[in-house]
């Protein structure tokens, strides 16, 4: 699996926000609406949409959709589907192993991943890969959406490190301050993957859109381009963009049929999946991914 994996680093994605218009008054406490939405069997929708903007040339990194399945706590489960430069052609996806949709199921703190890199490597007849403390995200998760205000610790961190504004809140955060606040951020990395203090030190800048029950409708993060290209900071950046729909519809979220589920790949036995520190992709790469 470190082969598959090869290259992929731990990174989130960002954009450069725009203003939605105003839907509600800022709520007095939103922390306490949004668990107000905590019963289980119901959930949230959300749909991301990540651009990368490199030397004033800007593309879809990538794209996902999904939902949060919500116990009296919070978040119990969520299903991610997702693909990587979407609208490349896949032959030129393919070179970089990146050719298939992915998704990921994660039920409590067990990632099952399906698809994407995992394509045709998994044992005879499994189409799921099981990972005990897996990324929520899977691989394309690397690139998306960092900050989940769904999540009542994130919600909080955010609020701490922003200011209200006509419709909602906006601020920024480092990867140190999110990390340290935020369960759900921590755990949507891969075992063994750590953060380097490049990283840590980014600033993530944020703005979250509430609707007009004060709950999260939208969230646009940037962050500099660098965080996952590595180089010297500039003017390129990433950016994500989520929108959540439908609170409090039914949502059943169930780990994959056991028949389904594999932990080893074709004639390699079971492995356990660890990233090495560095750019998920190169400059270079990224350009020729782009057709620079």
């Amino acid at each position: 699996m470190n082969r598959i994996l090869a290259g992929l680093a731990i990174s989130t994605a960002a954009v450069s926000m725009a203003a939605a218009p105003a839907q509600a008054a800022t709520p007095k406490d939103p922390i306490a609406t949004l668990k107000q939405q905590f019963r289980p069997d119901t959930g949230v929708k959300f749909i991301d949409r990540v651009t990368l903007q490199v030397k004033g040339n800007k593309e879809y990194l990538a794209r996902r959709t999904g939902a949060y399945e919500f116990g009296t706590s919070g978040i119990t489960a969520s299903d991610m589907s997702g693909t990587l430069f979407p609208d490349q052609a896949r032959e030129e996806k393919e070179q970089f192993g990146l050719g298939e949709p992915e998704r990921t199921i994660r039920v409590g703190r067990t990632a099952y991943l399906s698809g994407g890199v995992l394509s045709g490597r998994l044992e005879e007849g499994k189409t799921w890969y099981k990972l005990p403390n897996g990324p929520a995200g899977g691989v394309v998760g690397n690139f998306a959406q960092p900050v989940n205000p769904v999540e009542p610790a994130t919600l909080q961190a955010l609020l701490k490190t922003g200011k209200a504004t006509k419709d909602g809140y906006a601020g920024a955060i480092t990867y140190r301050e999110l990390y340290k606040n935020s369960p759900w951020a921590r755990g949507n990395v891969f075992p063994g993957a750590k953060m380097d203090a490049k990283t840590l030190k980014s600033v993530i800048k944020w703005r979250l859109t509430l609707d007009a029950k004060g709950l999260p409708s939208r969230v646009v993060t940037s962050i500099s381009a660098s965080t996952i290209l590595g180089g010297k900071p500039g003017k390129d950046t990433l950016t994500s963009d989520t929108r959540f729909t439908d609170w409090g519809t039914p949502v059943d979220i169930q780990a994959p049929p056991a028949d389904q589920v594999t932990t080893k790949f074709k004639d390699e036995g079971t492995d356990t999946p660890e990233l090495p520190d560095g750019p998920i992709l190169s400059g270079d790469q990224v350009e020729a991914l782009l057709g620079k």
